[in-house]
């Protein structure tokens, strides 16, 4: 056998030494390449509109009734269940409930459509800081017209429905944190106006309570229209009177939720029109497009000023 046969194949090793002096060669590749980059990089960065975050913390809100209704309810839990009457308290203090009512699909269609928030959150594309005014994507809407004017293709209509609006808010805009530990919620709303994100959580809060609070009103007038006609009934005086304390429970509920406005979640800290922009991170952006600039030219000059074979 030839002396050629015997050997085999191994693949060049590469030092560093070897990659540093490749690369140094083509240093004005990787300079060049780096800048292009931090160019492009800074152009998206100032041509990105800013975004800015409010937030604000929320526990869950004291009815002020617990001893009450608890005491109430060793005594008569049984017969106000035959009854129909809950005397759990209102269903603010329940934090991991109202959370998952904050999140829920339909509470935010709601909230979308009493606040008519569809322009708002889905056509706007900027902020005049100036004039404390909306920039509108001509491509979805005609601000001059009031009108939308996006083109889609069906089932999807010119004005977006309700579930893509709440879709929409919930990736790119809310956020809802939840601390089962602490039991405290943050919630946060992004928008390019730090007013208008301020003001909407405002808003959110003001509608989750207000919604808690009818609800508690309605089954607590509910439960007593209920036991006036079980009291007409009745023979039994003692029942009477158990039905007529159940009563007061409900007036007390109804007269709580009528004069209390945190109802269902408490303010810890409110929220704030923030000053400065949450992203985008013009800086880190130039950053990102230096080190990605530079990395492409020297893995460029790698392979350019490699030894031929």
């Amino acid at each position: 056998m030839s002396e050629s046969v015997n050997k085999t194949y191994e693949p060049e090793e590469i030092h560093l030494l070897d990659l540093l002096s490749r690369i140094w060669k083509g240093k004005l590749i990787v300079v060049g390449a780096a800048f292009l980059f931090g160019a492009i990089f800074s152009v998206v960065a100032i041509n990105t509109p800013n975004m800015y975050k409010s937030s604000m913390l929320l526990a869950a809100a004291d009815t002020g009734e617990g001893g009450d209704l608890s005491s109430l309810a060793n005594k008569f839990g049984g017969l106000a269940s035959l009854a129909g009457v809950n005397l759990g308290g209102a269903q603010g203090t329940d934090i991991a409930l109202t959370v998952e009512i904050l999140k829920s699909r339909d509470f935010q269609m709601q909230f979308i459509d009493k606040h008519q928030l569809a322009v708002p959150i889905f056509a706007v594309s900027g902020w005049d800081y100036a004039s404390d005014s909306f920039l509108y994507d001509s491509e979805l809407y005609d601000a001059d017209k009031q009108a939308w004017v996006r083109e889609v293709e069906p089932p999807k209509k010119q004005e977006p429905s309700l579930i893509e609006l709440r879709k929409f808010m919930k990736d790119e805009y809310l956020k809802v944190d939840f601390d089962q530990n602490s039991g405290l919620v943050e919630v946060s709303f992004s928008h390019y106006s730090p007013y208008f994100a301020k003001e909407t959580l405002k808003k959110l809060v003001a509608f989750l309570n207000d919604r808690t609070r009818e609800k508690d009103i309605k089954e607590a007038q509910k439960s007593i229209d209920y036991l006036n006609e079980v009291i007409a009934d009745t023979r039994l005086k003692d029942l009477e009177n158990v039905f007529y304390e159940l009563i007061q429970q409900q007036e007390q509920k109804k007269m709580l939720a009528n004069t209390r406005e945190e109802y269902s979640l408490r303010v810890i800290d409110p929220p704030i029109a923030p000053e400065e922009p949450a992203y985008p991170n013009r800086f880190g952006l130039l950053l990102l497009g230096l080190f990605l600039g530079g990395f492409i030219g020297a893995v460029t000059s790698v392979f350019r000023y490699s030894p031929k074979k």
